[in-house]
């Protein structure tokens, strides 16, 4: 929503992915979309019959990939989306993000937006129980903001994010 993520998730995954023989088929990662790390280890062992669950260094080969990604392209930004937030900022809105990355990730994306400061919670997938499509992440951060779920409006683009946010 607040970034096009996605396609370049997609891409240093299946690269990363193919350093160990196995080819991810979008049809079969779009599932995870939304989701976090341990949700595509589940589904690569799942659908490709490779286990690199509690394989420390594909996370790390990820995270160097997506670094020099970040370096070369930069992070894809969605025309529009500062000039809303701070719009909804500006209208007295409690703002929060509740993605299922990690919070250096998100940290660093929203400083490279220049948004950051707009934020009054920004909540990870690493800190909840239970990745999306279960809705832990929303309540926590409805909780974390001081408001009742039903309150709160969401943002989504994935499909797991919006079955989370029902």
């Amino acid at each position: 929503v607040l970034l096009n993520t996605e396609p370049m998730h997609y891409r240093l995954r299946k690269k990363t992915f193919e350093q160990h023989g196995v080819e991810i088929e979008y049809d079969i990662y779009k599932a995870c979309i939304g989701t976090t790390h341990e949700f595509l280890m589940d589904l690569i062992r799942d659908n490709y019959g490779a286990d690199f669950r509690g394989n420390s260094s594909i996370k790390k080969e990820a995270m160097a990939i997506k670094k020099q990604m970040i370096s070369e392209e930069g992070f894809p930004k969605i025309q529009g989306v500062p000039e809303m937030l701070k719009a909804f900022y500006d209208a007295g809105y409690l703002l929060a993000i509740a993605a299922s990355s990690p919070v250096d990730y998100i940290e660093l994306a929203m400083k490279y937006l220049g948004v950051k400061d707009y934020f009054t919670v920004i909540n990870s997938g690493e800190y909840v129980a239970h990745s999306k499509p279960a809705p832990d992440i929303y309540l926590n951060t409805a909780q974390k903001l001081g408001v009742k779920p039903e309150q709160c409006v969401v943002l989504e683009d994935s499909t797991n994010g919006c079955i989370s946010a029902t």
